[in-house]
């Protein structure tokens, strides 16, 4: 599409809905005086940044010209930020720790500020007094095998879960510290899509196969892969 601005109203010229649209639409910004309250104000969108004018007491348009004035305007509210639900949401003592939300890592889990009053509760207030690995919490995070097998102290094994990887090189790599689980071997992650180069192959896998563009694509991607609806017709 094209836009243009004019008669301080912008215009746009175009779209898409899977084929080529002549559309035009006007935007035209809307005003902050008729905002009578500073918080309302400030959190208005209308099109244009409203800001609290505080010696008039009125809500009023920013612009460029006001940018030197920054004493006399409020642009945004003053907010007490909710560390306490921030840091209950890490689970590690890396991610713990590694945020600005004033967090601590303690023995059960990560607290705002401080821990809880009990004797056995151990307190961790630096990154480099984690316990855990930090190639654990990496690892956890990759949900695909070819993710997994990229970083070489990450496994990916037959619960199709990626791990740290435990132990030396060689056969010690097989088998997990719990009941000696049995691993997938090195390289053998299924082929991903983007690989696949025939309906037959593709849709083999939890692939869909896109025949005007004669390509494989991964069946969670396909509004990444084509934003602007270029796949006409697929076979999953």
């Amino acid at each position: 599409h094209s836009v243009v601005k004019y008669n301080s109203s912008i215009y746009f010229y175009g779209g898409f809905n899977g084929q080529t649209k002549s559309d035009i639409v006007r935007f035209s910004p809307g005003q902050c005086g008729q905002v009578k309250d500073q918080g309302d104000c400030v959190a208005s969108k209308q099109g244009v940044k409203c800001v609290w004018n505080k010696k008039k007491e009125q809500c009023e348009m920013w612009g460029l010209e006001r940018s030197g004035k920054k004493n006399s305007v409020e642009k945004c509210m003053k907010e007490v930020r909710n560390t306490t639900a921030v840091c209950l949401a890490q689970k590690s003592c890396h991610s713990c720790l590694a945020n600005t939300g004033n967090c601590v890592w303690c023995s059960e889990g990560c607290h705002s500020e401080k821990c809880p009053q009990r004797k056995d509760v151990k307190v961790v207030r630096d990154l480099n007094q984690c316990l855990e690995s930090e190639s654990n919490e990496i690892c956890k995070n990759l949900h695909t095998c070819d993710g997994c097998s990229s970083l070489d102290k990450c496994w990916w094994n037959s619960e199709k879960q990626c791990t740290e990887k435990k132990g030396g090189v060689g056969g010690n790599n097989n088998e997990s510290e719990e009941g000696g689980e049995r691993k997938e071997p090195l390289g053998h992650c299924p082929v991903s899509c983007s690989a696949r180069d025939s309906c037959a192959n593709c849709t083999s896998g939890l692939c869909m196969w896109c025949h005007n563009q004669q390509m494989c694509v991964d069946r969670n991607a396909y509004l990444a892969s084509f934003p602007y609806g270029q796949c006409m017709d697929w076979t999953t």
